[in-house]
């Protein structure tokens, strides 16, 4: 015990001696299988997935609005393209307010608020040009 704010005691939680932090699984006997054990545990990739659970349906709109804001902010530089432009902007902005509301995990939502933003300005750049008329 430590002495904490104001004079409060601090209480330091630790494990009881010999209890390590793989207890109940099978301690890994050998180097290499301490080695491999190891390199699992400290293996990182990059996920929207940050509560654990597979979220395939929120992860494929999430790259579809970041896709169509692309494109929307592509082709709404050019006059001639407006139309397309029109039209992804406001898929992008349809699939990333959707998206929003059924997304799971703050990772996600990373990924469809610049989405939703940039095809909304590629939807205003598109309709300043012409919008939606042929």
């Amino acid at each position: 015990m430590g002495s904490g704010y104001r004079g409060r005691p601090v209480v330091v939680a630790s494990r009881p001696q010999g209890e390590h932090h793989l207890s109940g699984a099978a301690l890994p006997k050998t180097r290499a299988d301490r080695r491999h054990a190891v390199s699992q545990q400290h293996r990182s990739h990059i996920t929207l997935n940050t509560d654990g659970r597979r979220h395939p349906r929120e992860n494929t709109l999430a790259f579809v609005c970041v896709a169509l804001a692309v494109v929307s902010l592509l082709t709404a530089f050019d006059r001639g393209l407006h139309f397309v432009g029109a039209l992804t902007g406001l898929g992008g902005v349809l699939v990333g307010i959707y998206d929003q509301y059924i997304s799971a995990t703050t990772a996600e939502r990373w990924v469809i608020v610049p989405g939703l933003g940039a095809s909304a300005v590629g939807l205003a750049l598109a309709i300043a040009h012409g919008g939606f008329f042929l």
